[in-house]
């Protein structure tokens, strides 16, 4: 039962396009753990662990990164520029504990980043600032969170929205405005 990945884990020479770590006790990822993997690594999945923050540091060069899970782990706040580096096309974080979401968390993902899954975790509002920027945001799953309200702060849209599920939130009532920001 691992609980950390150390920068020795990988010997030299391998080559891993796509890496998957379940059910395990992973609490904590060294800086460069993954420094052997950077010219290859395309996907990693660190699902059913222990993680409780975004190791940022550990993430650092993973230029051909386009693919992020870390599915039902134990993070509570996504802090700003949290994936800053990374070109993710997908990034799922469903089943946490995220309560706290930093306006800057997806931070240079702007550009990339298509579909976001943060399904079941401890969401009390519509995160529209953290969102706002993500231009290429497609698929956005927000359900099984605590949601009650969808803010319209009158400016900010999601152009790019195709999917959004918001299933089993906390609505009471939507104003008739609060789907403005996503016009598709």
């Amino acid at each position: 039962s691992i609980t950390q990945l150390s920068a020795d884990i990988f010997p030299e020479g391998v080559f891993i396009k796509h890496l998957q770590i379940s059910q395990s006790n992973l609490k904590e990822l060294h800086d460069d753990c993954f420094y052997i993997l950077k010219p290859e690594l395309e996907s990693i999945g660190l699902v059913s662990g222990k993680l409780k923050e975004i190791p940022q540091k550990a993430f650092t060069g993973l230029i051909k990164l386009i693919a992020l899970e870390l599915e039902s782990n134990e993070i509570t706040d996504l802090p700003s520029y949290s994936f800053y580096g990374l070109h993710l096309i997908k990034l799922n974080l469903k089943a946490n504990q995220i309560q706290k979401i930093s306006e800057y968390a997806f931070a240079g993902l702007e550009d990339c980043l298509a579909e976001l899954d943060m399904g079941d975790n401890k969401l009390a509002s519509f995160p529209i600032t953290s969102l706002r920027r993500l231009k290429r945001l497609k698929i956005l799953r927000l359900a099984w969170n605590e949601i009650n309200s969808i803010p319209n702060d009158g400016y900010s849209r999601l152009d790019s929205l195709l999917f959004l599920d918001l299933s089993s939130n906390n609505f009471e009532s939507l104003a008739e405005d609060c789907f403005q920001t996503t016009p598709s």
